[in-house]
């Protein structure tokens, strides 16, 4: 505590000279400088207080009786480290440590007590896989280019700490003659680009039945692209652009290239324009056509232009759910015990008692296709169909 009226800096004086003293009634001459520095203050007191923390006179009295050596390492040793790194940074401010990097130091010293805790005995640095590091894209193993000179590794020595740790001493940063601060870039033209999907499955049952999942999967694959009606594979006049290898800006010219014969094999997107095209070729009246460009289109123009009321067994499409409107909307649930199949006479038989009309895919809902010669009679016994 300093009194009122006395002079500050006599006491951070008589306090330096108490703490770092080095057992002969005076500062030790290797802390002289730091006390000078600490007496220049322009607050004194700061110093004052500084002093006053619990940590700070065991750590420099260490120092000053030569309890520990005055060097990086020696000091090092000493605690807490948060007290102790400052001491360090003034020490080097002043003169009587040599620099060094704070954060290098520390790593290095974090380093050995986290490679102890590697249990995994093949991953090992022995003073062979280290050397032979030194091949790794080398014109020369003694010389590693770096960016302000090169690491001159012709006496480095490479001996074993543990069977799992390797220490290198020896190694010469060699900087460079004018300089000149260099980074090596890396790059390459792009030529095109691939995409690989991974997918990871956390659900414990379908990893447990992953090979009979897989095993469906390619028997529908088979069954859906060799079956009599509508197989899905690609139709016999596709135009098929292989992008590999290519840029973007010759993707994009390949399509444009392709426009033409592209635009004469598509529905256009305008429905009315479509219908009027197609209505000329067939000599009929275009307001008696509905074009579209897939089911969402056709569900809805089906079931706005042709029908008030609609019975639609599920699970299907969600568009009927999505794009009809509910007051006008019913449902024919199937079965998960029939394996979701449709049942045409007993759901036409739904649909008389309720006096709807029917809403059929080409696929049942199963994805499977539904056989034109087991539909047509009972369609035709429908009166709404």
């Amino acid at each position: 505590m300093q009194l009122r009226g006395v002079c500050g800096r006599c006491v951070l004086a008589d306090r330096l000279a108490t703490i770092c003293d080095d057992g002969t009634g005076r500062i030790a001459p290797h802390l002289q400088p730091l006390a000078d520095r600490l007496l220049a203050m322009p607050r004194p007191r700061t110093g004052i207080l500084w002093l006053d923390k619990p940590h700070v006179p065991p750590i420099l009295e260490a120092i000053a009786t030569g309890v520990v050596p005055l060097t990086h390492d020696g000091i090092a040793t000493l605690s807490p480290t948060r007290s102790v790194n400052y001491i360090r940074q003034l020490l080097t401010a002043v003169g009587t440590l040599p620099g060094y990097d704070h954060h290098l130091d520390r790593f290095e010293r974090w380093l050995p007590g986290w490679l102890d805790s590697i249990t995994d005995p093949d991953q090992q640095a022995t003073p062979h896989s280290v050397a032979a590091h030194s091949m790794y894209e080398r014109t020369n193993p003694f010389i590693q280019a770096l960016p302000g000179g090169i690491l001159d590794m012709h006496a480095s020595k490479y001996e074993a700490q543990t069977d799992r740790i390797c220490k290198v001493t020896g190694s010469l940063f060699v900087p460079s003659p004018d300089g000149s601060y260099k980074v090596k870039l890396e790059g390459a033209g792009e030529a095109g680009h691939r995409v690989y999907h991974l997918v990871g499955i956390r659900d414990t049952r379908a990893i447990a039945h992953l090979d009979q999942i897989l095993a469906d999967i390619r028997e529908r694959d088979h069954r859906d692209s060799t079956r009599a009606v509508a197989p899905l594979k690609k139709a016999d006049d596709a135009i098929e652009i292989v992008s590999d290898n290519m840029t973007k800006d010759q993707v994009i010219a390949e399509l444009v290239r392709n426009l033409p014969a592209l635009i004469k094999r598509y529905p256009s997107s305008n429905p009315v324009v479509s219908a009027r095209h197609l209505a000329a070729v067939l000599k009929v009246d275009p307001q008696y056509l509905i074009v579209g460009n897939g089911a969402t289109e056709l569900i809805t123009e089906l079931c706005h232009r042709l029908v008030p009321t609609i019975g639609v067994p599920i699970p299907t499409f969600g568009e009927y759910i999505e794009k009809v409107d509910a007051s006008r909307l019913r449902l024919y649930p199937l079965q998960a015990a029939e394996n979701y199949q449709l049942d045409l006479h007993a759901y036409l038989a739904w649909l008389r008692r309720e006096a709807l009309h029917a809403a059929l895919q080409a696929l049942q809902p199963a994805g499977r296709a539904a056989g034109r010669a087991g539909s047509d009679e009972p369609l035709h016994d429908h009166p709404e169909r």
